[in-house]
C-alpha cells in the first residue's frame, strides 16, 4: 500500500496519461477540433446561467459542463465527461433536468452527445473520480500491467479499476465498459488470485469500491 508521499508521486506521474483536460463552465464543444475528447468539468456549472440547447443531444455551441449536468452525466460538483461530436439535428428540444434548463432550437449544423463511459488506462484508480458512481472503458491487456489491486470483490479506492474489474470477473483481458460504485472503507481487505490478476491483502482503508 502506498504512503501519502508515494501516492502523490504516483499521481503526478499518471496525470499526463490519464487525466482529462480541465475546462471552464462556459466552454463549448466547438472549442475543440477532435471528434471525441475527455474533459474535466469544475463545480458550480449548474448554479450560473450557461446556454444549453437540446436534451441528450446538444448543439455544438452549448456549454459542455452545464449540458453534462443537465444530462445527468456529472453531479453539480463537477466531474469527468467524454464528448462525442455528431451531425446536426433538425430540431433540439429544451427541458429542465438536474437544476439546469435547456432551450429548444431549430436546425443547427453540428451537435454533440456524452459517451456512456470515460476512457481510462489500466492504472487509473477509483479515487481519481469525484462521482460515487460512474462508468469507464477499460483497454485490453491490463492483466500484463503491474498496477496494484487490494481486496477481493470490494477494493481499496487506490486500486486499479480495470485490473480489479478483471479480478472480479466483470470483464475479460480484452477490455470493456465497467460501472464503478464507491463504498465506505473496510476494516480489512483479503488477497486472492483470479483471472490472471493477483490482489493483495490490506488492513483498514478509508474508501472502497465495487465493480457492478
Amino acid at each position: 500500500m502506498l504512503t501519502t508521499t508515494g501516492y502523490l508521486l504516483l499521481l503526478f506521474t499518471l496525470v499526463p496519461l490519464i487525466s482529462s483536460e480541465p475546462i471552464k463552465c462556459s466552454d463549448t464543444a466547438r472549442n475543440f477540433k477532435e471528434q471525441s475528447f475527455v474533459l474535466q468539468c469544475p463545480a458550480g456549472c449548474a448554479t450560473e446561467y450557461y446556454s444549453v440547447w437540446g436534451s441528450d443531444i446538444y448543439t455544438e455551441d452549448s456549454s459542455i459542463c452545464a449540458a453534462a449536468t443537465h444530462a445527468g452525466i456529472i453531479p453539480q460538483s463537477g466531474g469527468s465527461v467524454t464528448v462525442e461530436k455528431r451531425v446536426g439535428q433538425s430540431k433540439y428540444t429544451g427541458t429542465t433536468r438536474n437544476g439546469v434548463t435547456s432551450q429548444s432550437y431549430s436546425w443547427y449544423p453540428t451537435s454533440y452527445v456524452f459517451a456512456s463511459a470515460s476512457t481510462v488506462t489500466c492504472s487509473h484508480q477509483a479515487r481519481a473520480f469525484a462521482e460515487n458512481q460512474f462508468k469507464v472503458l477499460c483497454p485490453a491487456d491490463c492483466t500484463s500491467q503491474s498496477s496494484s489491486v487490494w481486496g477481493t470483490d470490494i477494493y481499496t479506492d487506490d486500486s486499479s479499476i480495470c485490473r480489479a474489474a478483471i479480478h472480479a470477473g466483470k470483464i475479460r483481458d480484452s477490455g470493456g465498459i465497467v460501472e464503478v460504485l464507491k463504498r465506505p472503507g473496510q476494516s480489512s481487505y483479503s488477497a486472492s488470485q483470479r483471472f490472471g490478476v493477483s490482489s493483495r491483502s490490506w488492513g483498514s482503508w478509508s474508501n472502497s469500491f465495487i465493480v457492478i
